[in-house]
This record gives structure tokens, sequence and C-alpha cells, in this order.
């Protein structure tokens, strides 16, 4: 019975805070124009593999002061608390105002594929 008590204890204990709150956590807003700009060099990585990835990101983390542990910090804690859906939902709308155009192209591949496309 003590094992049992003592191990209910220690679940409650663990789910009530899943991690601290970092001293330098990246407001929401920037962590989704980051992310945007991390996408757009996802994108252009895979229409030119010649680019420095790495570099690139780095490019990225030092245009909005950032350093690669703040943003991993930042990352793992929004992750943890369930709010990193709706920063990538901000991190579209930032993507969606820099080319309208993008809208139609999503809602054109979110279309399920037709059995007639699937031949051609």
């Amino acid at each position: 019975m003590k094992k049992w008590a003592f191990f209910l204890l220690l679940t409650l204990m663990a789910c009530s805070k899943l991690i601290d709150k970092p001293e330098d956590l990246i407001s929401k807003d920037n962590m989704a124009a980051i992310m945007a700009d991390f996408a757009v060099n996802d994108q252009s990585y895979m229409v030119n593999h010649k680019d420095n990835k790495e570099g690139e990101t780095k490019f990225i983390l030092q245009k909005y002061k950032v350093s690669a542990k703040t943003f991993n910090n930042s990352y793992t804690y929004y992750t943890a608390t369930g709010e990193l859906d709706n920063i990538i939902d901000r991190a579209q709308k930032v993507l969606l105002s820099k080319d309208p155009k993008l809208e139609a192209y999503i809602k054109k591949k979110e279309q399920p594929v037709t059995q007639s496309e699937k031949t051609n």
C-alpha cells in the first residue's frame, strides 16, 4: 500500500509541471517568425541541395538575436506546454502574409487526390 501511495504522489508531482519556464523564453510571435523563416529555408534547401542549411539556420537565429540554446529551450518548453501548435499556426499566418498565393496552393494540396489524377 505504501508503494502505491508513493507512486501516486510521484505521478501527481510529475504531471503538475512538465518543464520550468526558461528565463530567456522567446516570445510566441518571435518563435512563429523564426519558424516561418525555417520553413522557407527548408523549402529552398529542397530545391537547391547545394545551399548551406546549417549556415542559413545560424543566419536566421542571428537575425532574431537568438542563440541555438535559447531556441531549443523555448521549443522544448512550448512543446511540453502544448502551445507549439498555436505557434505553428501563427507561423503559417506569417508565411501567408508574405505570399498571398500560398493559401490557394495549400488548399489545393489539402484536397484529396482523385483516382483519375493518380493515373495521370
